[in-house]
């Protein structure tokens, strides 16, 4: 049996890395846009309609949530643009099941 607190502080920041990377990768892998609908999830209480604007995104609706907005990428680099400007995610928005709209009853 391994005993870690009595590994070396190497060991035990590698391994660190090792469940970091396990945990961040499949997350990272799905936040990688591959159409022109993204969606931009901020910071709950931010102007996430700010946020697109100083971006230069076009934005198509609300998501399902006040702090998801859909908007369509224009340039290539509209992803980079609102990470910059203060977004959290910005995912596909054909995988983000946050983004239909609420029914309305």
């Amino acid at each position: 049996m391994l005993d870690v607190a009595s590994s070396p502080p190497v060991t035990r920041l590698l391994g660190g890395f090792a469940v970091l990377a396990t945990l961040v990768l499949p997350i990272a892998a799905t936040a990688l846009p591959a159409s022109q609908t993204l969606a931009v999830i901020v910071s709950p209480g931010q102007d996430a309609a700010g946020i697109v604007a100083r971006s230069g995104g076009t934005i198509l609706r609300q998501g399902g949530w006040s702090n998801v907005l859909l908007v369509r990428a224009e340039s290539s680099d509209l992803v980079a643009r609102l990470y910059a400007s203060g977004a959290w995610l910005v995912i596909d928005a054909r995988s983000a099941t946050a983004c239909a709209p609420s029914s309305q009853t």
